[in-house]
């Protein structure tokens, strides 16, 4: 493409983010001019020196890392009418910004031969070695910066001799390199903890850190209140801990741990793109390997969105946070499954937000079933003048309760009813122990059903089933 150069020597490693090859970012010292000044390399360096540097620092901590545009991964076929595979990984033209604020640039499709790559590197420690008969190789595709050095123009070699002449690179041009890894994706690590955990994004620690209890007992002060001031102290806390995780950032550290570098992460920071599983298979003489097949996950990526499509989804979250000061709970009857345990009955479903964890209590929930023989002979016996030839509801004893993200709901109850019978779970909305949204509003019921419920008074949700089969 016209943007491409003809790169005639090898692309220069990022080295430390002091000098990356380029021209070292310095974005504290601003280059001043003066009336008559004689202007060298070194000024005019540095003048590029601190723009690149106040644009790297941008993108680095206001940004960091995600792809803005493209950088799709494929495993192109044969050909239209022909779909088995090239043997190649192709990765498309896209744009990035990687954790040092570097911009990753490719303008043209590059592909990757996974038959060669896997000669190459078999034997390298990690890479899984393929049996005769082929197999599959876990692995992902990871952009990293790149500077290639091109255009070549006539120079003095050496500043001291004006008659001295030769060439040197007048360019560098900025693109990826593109690694194929055998292995997983490693995982994200996302900054704003608090701030993550306050909008139950996050979770505590096993044993809660005493910022974390500080998250925890602000949200139960917040759902304490009137709604109409839950807002008000819902962005004192975001404010507060907002603070205390910006306090916690640091840059990253050189390799060898010896200097602070001006950005987050360390200087070998590469992007993930996409997640791969590659099946192998020999060619026809039994010898080297080739792609069979693939399949690819590019949603391990981290992504960009544009600050206006930003915008619109801050304006609908902030609508949909306000309305939700206002709700209670529902739960979504699509995810209801019970299923036996030993002699228990285990009952899980989803609510549409988080409980308040301290409603989540047995006294919350009933369970009731009619065994398909009917109750004990003494139950009947105490009931005949009542319910004369009548199956009486017999009632479970729930043990456990509790929550994973605050919102998916497990019940343990026994004795475990038999098959056959009609079972009834109730999840209190009214009553005197009913469940609790995060804003203080009781259980309104299920999703599929018109909300009724008001911050006074909810709507118990109940789901009846008919155990088929206990196994």
């Amino acid at each position: 493409m016209a943007n491409t150069p003809d790169v005639t020597t090898p692309c220069l490693d990022t080295g430390p983010v002091e000098d990356d090859g380029i021209v070292p970012i310095n974005p504290f010292s601003a280059l001043r001019y003066q009336f008559g000044m004689l202007l060298g390399v070194e000024d005019f360096e540095a003048a590029q020196a601190y723009l690149r540097g106040k644009m790297r620092l941008h993108n680095a901590w206001l940004h960091r890392e995600g792809v803005v545009w493209g950088f799709g991964v494929t495993a192109p076929p044969m050909s239209a009418s022909d779909p088995t595979l090239r043997g190649e990984i192709q990765v498309d033209p896209g744009l990035a910004l990687d954790s040092l604020g570097h911009e990753l640039h490719l303008d043209a499709p590059a592909c990757i031969n996974v038959g060669a790559w896997y000669e190459k590197h078999k034997t390298d420690p990690g890479l899984p070695q393929l049996p005769a008969g082929g197999g599959t190789i876990t692995a992902h595709i990871e952009l990293r910066f790149r500077a290639c050095l091109a255009r070549q123009v006539p120079a003095m070699t050496d500043p001291c001799d004006g008659g001295g002449t030769g060439t040197a690179y007048s360019r560098a041009f900025e693109t990826v390199e593109i690694k194929l890894v055998a292995d997983s994706a490693p995982p994200r690590v996302y900054p704003y903890h608090l701030v993550r955990l306050l909008f139950g994004l996050d979770d505590p620690q096993s044993t809660p850190t005493a910022d974390e209890l500080a998250v925890q007992n602000a949200l139960a002060a917040i759902a304490a209140l009137a709604p109409d001031q839950q807002a008000k102290a819902f962005l004192a806390a975001l404010r507060r801990f907002a603070a205390i995780d910006g306090i916690a950032l640091r840059p990253g550290l050189s390799a060898d741990h010896a200097r602070m570098l001006l950005v987050p992460g360390d200087e070998d920071a590469p992007i993930v793109i996409a997640q791969l599983s590659l099946g192998m298979k020999p060619d026809a003489q039994g010898g080297t390997f080739h792609l069979d097949q693939a399949t690819i996950d590019p949603t391990v990526r981290p992504s960009h969105i544009a600050t206006s499509t930003v915008q619109e989804l801050n304006l609908f979250a902030s609508a949909g946070a306000a309305l939700a000061l206002g709700i209670g709970p529902r739960f979504d009857r699509g995810t209801f499954t019970a299923s036996p345990s030993g002699a228990n009955l285990v009952i899980k479903v989803t609510a549409d937000s988080a409980f308040l964890p301290i409603t989540l209590d047995p006294t919350s929930f009933d369970i009731y079933y009619i065994a398909p023989s009917g109750p004990p002979a003494s139950v009947k016996a105490r009931s005949a003048s009542i319910l004369p030839g009548k199956q009486i509801w017999q009632k479970a004893t729930i043990s456990t309760v509790s929550a994973d993200a605050g919102n998916v709901v497990s019940v343990t109850a026994s004795p475990l009813p038999p098959a056959g019978s009609r079972v009834r779970f109730i999840a209190h909305g009214t009553g005197t122990s009913p469940l609790l949204g995060q804003n203080g509003w009781p259980l309104d019921g299920s999703t599929d059903e018109p909300r009724r419920g008001t911050a006074h008074d909810g709507k118990d949700f109940v789901h009846m089933w008919i155990i088929q089969e206990n196994s």
